[in-house]
């Protein structure tokens, strides 16, 4: 299966200014795992982050922010080293 160049996400690019653009597939280390994302959630602090609730501590830390830590996919991949590579998978992150 080969691994795409480029997906969507979410990105805060200012205090209550959202946008979906397409960014580089980020690169996985060697104890890492590739997830195919196909649905996600908002968070109950996400629309704090959003209208800045948080900019007091910092958060987020820099504009543009990709969004989003509620998500379930599908493995994608491991790192090629990995002798464990079975595509057959789900993943919940919360």
């Amino acid at each position: 299966m080969e691994i795409p160049k480029k997906m969507k996400a979410v990105m805060l690019v200012d205090y209550n200014k959202t946008e979906v653009r397409e960014v580089p597939v980020p690169a996985f280390g060697t104890d890492e795992v590739l997830c195919r994302i196909r649905a996600v959630a908002i968070c109950g602090s996400d629309p704090k982050v959003i209208e800045g609730h948080y900019s007091n501590v910092d958060w987020p830390p820099y504009f543009p922010f990709i969004m989003g830590h509620e998500w379930s996919g599908k493995q994608y991949n491991f790192h090629s080293y990995n002798s464990y590579n079975d595509h057959s998978h789900y993943v919940l992150l919360q």
